[in-house]
């Protein structure tokens, strides 16, 4: 048995966060914004070099973004690393980053999207968890409503450990097909999850609630990113799964035949034999909850509620076979 193991918790007062920017250019207004509303809510904010460069679709070559992004995983002046912005890019730093020196150092990244290819890698790698939530100039930039801020601010403030768990009512959510399950909480952005599969950076999810999301991915891109994960195994084993938003998804052409999202979920997901939940609030739309990657999640059909759990006794859940 292994152990997922807990990001550090915060320790400075207050709090400093590390901007990063691994995947796509950050525009230097939203990223201004973005820290003032850090240090509004009282927390000291950290630059990284060449957080503004502009390579191609990326904010700078592949070497330079690994080598920042690696300076500030192992900062031990740094609490909190949080993306800028998400896009393209994240998976080109994988084969860069040495993970033995961040599980060493154990930070508490943060962030969604692009950033799903580095929080599975570092389960995958070092059985660490982190935070899926909204980052520093893509949302905190663009005006973080209430409800959001409210999920986010406990975890940057005090970490997994002080953060309180959250309970949503099964009647806020539709349930595809009831049940009771419990598990460690995984996944993120269905496509970048789906490229991962079959490489040194995807986790075992035997055991886990998947969680999934994702923007502008078309009926016939769902149908292929879940026939993928069903062809390569992941979907056997899992003790649940939540789907949250998934904006733009929609074939736009109604005189075009194709299958709605809610028949490939039937398809690929409902038959699965565990219970199956949509319409949680996390994604690419506000509001978006926060969730504690490889923290634990329970589906309590008799009880109407789904718990989502930071932390267990000083650790992260147990899962038996998460590399």
């Amino acid at each position: 048995m292994r152990t997922l193991r807990l990001p550090r918790h915060p320790h400075g007062t207050p709090p400093r966060v590390g901007l990063v920017a691994p995947a796509g250019p950050v525009k230097a207004e939203a990223l201004d914004a973005g820290v003032r509303w850090l240090r509004e809510q009282g927390f000291e904010v950290w630059l990284s070099p060449g957080i503004l460069d502009v390579h191609g679709h990326l904010a700078g070559r592949d070497e330079s973004r690994a080598a920042h992004l690696q300076t500030a995983l192992c900062d031990p002046r740094l609490d909190i690393v949080m993306a800028a912005r998400g896009g393209f890019g994240c998976a080109r730093l994988l084969r860069h980053l040495d993970f033995e020196a961040i599980g060493e150092r154990a930070p508490l990244l943060v962030g969604y999207s692009d950033l799903t290819a580095l929080q599975l890698a570092l389960l995958a790698r070092c059985g660490l968890g982190s935070l899926h939530a909204p980052m520093a100039a893509s949302e905190l930039g663009a005006g973080l409503d209430e409800s959001s801020a409210q999920s986010l601010r406990p975890f940057l403030q005090h970490g997994f450990v002080a953060a309180a768990r959250q309970e949503i009512p099964l009647d806020d959510l539709r349930t595809r097909v009831p049940g009771n399950a419990t598990g460690f909480i995984a996944g993120g952005n269905l496509s970048v999850l789906t490229s991962l599969v079959g490489t040194p950076w995807f986790p075992d999810l035997r055991a886990a609630i998947l969680f999934l999301e994702d923007y502008g991915e078309y009926p016939f891109r769902v149908d292929r990113h879940l026939c993928q994960l069903r062809n390569a195994g992941v979907l056997e084993g899992l003790a649940g799964v939540v789907l949250g938003h998934f904006p733009e998804c929609d074939e736009p052409d109604r005189e075009k035949s194709t299958f709605s999202l809610n028949q490939l979920f039937e398809q690929y997901l409902d038959g699965l034999g565990i219970p199956v939940l949509q319409g949680l609030n996390f994604g690419h739309r506000a509001p978006r909850l926060s969730l504690p990657i490889g923290g634990t999640a329970r589906i309590d059909g008799a009880g109407g509620v789904l718990v989502l759990e930071p932390e267990t006794d000083g650790y992260l859940a147990s899962a038996d076979r998460i590399r």
